[in-house]
């Protein structure tokens, strides 16, 4: 289950494959992802205008 495809095989090897969720809606408390120094997530949405596609209005279609 860790492991990458044959064909993709960049060298993990491992048995273990494990998912890290992350519920950041301000319903569970919100919360922020800060990298480098910059806020990139707050409250289950992402604030650069880079990763604005990656919010689920968008990958809903609801802002196309």
């Amino acid at each position: 289950p860790g492991k990458c495809y044959e064909m993709t095989d960049n060298g993990n090897n491992s048995s273990v494959h494990w998912d890290m969720v992350c519920i950041q809606r301000p319903e569970y408390g919100g919360g922020e992802i800060i990298f480098d120094g910059e806020v990139i997530r707050k409250d289950g949405m992402f604030i650069p205008k880079d990763l604005q596609k990656l919010n689920p209005a968008y990958l809903l279609g609801k802002t196309r």
